[in-house]
């Protein structure tokens, strides 16, 4: 398993695993794609290797290959398989219920909850009391992307390490050794805003950069336009490019709203006479630059709050078409 990125937090987990300085239970927290949900198989693999080592799990015993594999008996993971909204309570007392037996190896058994942020409030609450009384060598990683929606009582039990972006260099360097063409290399290290999950996805599907490109003209078009009709329309386009893909609508719309958010900061960089060289569609500068010169930096302001905005908003799963109308005529709002 390669980890790009995080070294602190590997070494110090390194030594843990080595050291035998375990607690019960850890949050990882940060960024969907900085590799959180990997340093927790990772760490597991760290502790169950055969050869230990202060430089982490081997990769090649049995155990190391199990878990990668996800086949070892001692680590139980939790994930979000259906994309559901939220994980609930039924889901985590059975959960609850398998980690609740003795190591089927003898050794620390593992239990591995991703996207936790999704947890209900009555799923966190049933967890509360294990993570208040763990069983013996029981060892709960919560994986979560904003931990705000965690209860104040779960995350206070947990040893916190905050997993940080990537710089950009580093997942374009990534790109690059597995073969992936240069100038589509350097754009998805921007857009990704440092997750090579989010940049590995982008130079593998050619449904996201069609809609990079769809969604940057429908952007451009509502900066020219305070017609009703026109924005209204623009909604319904960039409805349409968030359900004729293969990939899921929520995860669509998420992609589209991030090439929102690139645009308008590369107007807001463009208007205080920023290098080109810090902008995340230089290859769309021909067209960004009579927009910079046509608005005042309030009105880019304003729009990527927006955009922030309806991000927000779709992971409250709010309707897609309400969403898109409201978004398009702020947008195309010049005052």
């Amino acid at each position: 398993m390669q980890i790009v990125g995080n070294e602190t937090i590997l070494k110090y987990l390194r030594l843990l695993a080595f050291e035998d300085k375990l607690s019960p239970s850890y949050l990882f927290v940060g960024p969907r794609g900085v590799g959180k949900y990997l340093a927790a198989r990772w760490f597991a693999a760290a502790v169950l290797c055969e050869h230990k080592s202060e430089q982490g799990p081997c990769g090649s015993c049995i155990n190391c290959r199990r878990i990668e594999s996800g086949n070892h008996p001692d680590v139980n993971i939790l994930t979000n398989a259906d994309n559901k909204i939220t994980i609930g309570i039924d889901e985590v007392r059975e959960a609850i219920a398998e980690v609740q037996t003795c190591s089927y190896e003898g050794g620390y058994r593992f239990w591995i909850i991703d996207e936790a942020q999704r947890l209900t409030e009555e799923a966190q609450n049933a967890l509360l009391k294990t993570l208040e009384e763990p069983p013996a060598s029981l060892i709960i990683i919560l994986v979560a992307q904003p931990e705000g929606r965690l209860l104040p009582t779960v995350v206070s039990r947990c040893r916190r390490f905050e997993f940080k972006a990537l710089p950009y260099d580093l997942v374009q360097e990534n790109l690059l050794s597995r073969g992936f063409e240069k100038n589509k290399a350097l754009t998805a290290s921007r857009i990704s805003e440092g997750s090579l999950g989010v940049a590995l996805n982008f130079v593998q599907n050619n449904a996201l950069w069609d809609c990079r490109v769809a969604a940057l003209e429908i952007l451009a078009s509502l900066s020219s336009t305070q017609n009703l009709w026109e924005a209204l329309g623009s909604a319904s386009a960039l409805e349409k490019l968030c359900t004729s893909s293969s990939l899921k609508e929520k995860d669509y719309l998420l992609w589209a709203l991030s090439i929102a958010s690139s645009f308008y900061r590369d107007l807001l960089l463009l208007k205080a006479k920023a290098s080109a060289n810090l902008l995340i569609n230089e290859d769309y500068m021909e067209k960004l630059n009579p927009i910079a010169s046509e608005h005042e930096l309030s009105y880019f302001e304003k729009n990527l709050v927006a955009v922030d905005l309806a991000k927000y908003h779709v992971e409250r799963n709010v309707k897609t078409t309400l969403l898109l109308q409201n978004l398009c005529l702020t947008l195309q709002e010049h005052k």
